[in-house]
């Protein structure tokens, strides 16, 4: 096991280039799941999870705040599950003319913002086509706040619906990058 079972990853090689991945956040196996009735554990190439984080690590450790002002209560996934309720919040869509094209700039300006920042913070927008949770990470404080909500999923229904965990930042951080190297020596 790379890390705990607060938090952490098991990897078991499968085939060439395909991994069985557990992740544990607080004694929970994110990655399991039933289908049709059966029980699994997320299988796949997985290098677009290492991808992710190798490219944003950096992002995930030091971004404290969301592009645009949202309430800091909110978890990082009902900040991507909402994205559009929070943008409408932000929006009077009664004063804006159809036809002014600064106003629409300024829209896809705050889209754009907003994009960017999820990108950064949810392995989701790596997938190219596993079973795996959504998962958002962000940075509060000297932690890294795992959430994750599967409960809109009708294909599957993972065992671990929705839930948050804080992980301080130099355990998160070591055992990502522990995750990466072994990822790298035991998948190819």
């Amino acid at each position: 096991m790379i890390g705990t079972n607060n938090f952490g990853f098991i990897l078991k090689q499968i085939g060439k280039n395909k991994v069985e991945i557990s992740m544990f956040v607080n004694n929970e196996n994110l990655m399991s799941y039933k289908y049709n009735g059966n029980s699994k554990i997320s299988t796949w190439d997985f290098s677009f999870i290492v991808e992710f984080f190798r490219d944003n690590l950096k992002f995930i450790l030091t971004e404290d705040n969301y592009p645009i002002n949202v309430n800091k209560d909110v978890t990082g996934i009902e900040f991507l599950k909402n994205t559009n309720k929070y943008m409408n919040g932000l929006i009077d869509w009664s004063k804006i003319d159809s036809d002014d094209e600064l106003e629409f700039e300024k829209l896809e300006k705050l889209a754009e913002i907003k994009d960017n920042w999820v990108y950064k913070h949810a392995w989701n927008y790596y997938n190219t086509g596993a079973y795996i949770p959504d998962v958002v990470f962000r940075k509060i404080d000297q932690n890294i706040e795992v959430s994750w909500d599967n409960s809109d999923n009708e294909k599957i229904k993972f065992n671990s619906i929705k839930g948050t965990y804080l992980i301080p930042i130099n355990v998160f951080e070591r055992i990502i990058r522990d995750f990466i190297i072994n990822y790298n020596k035991n998948s190819c």
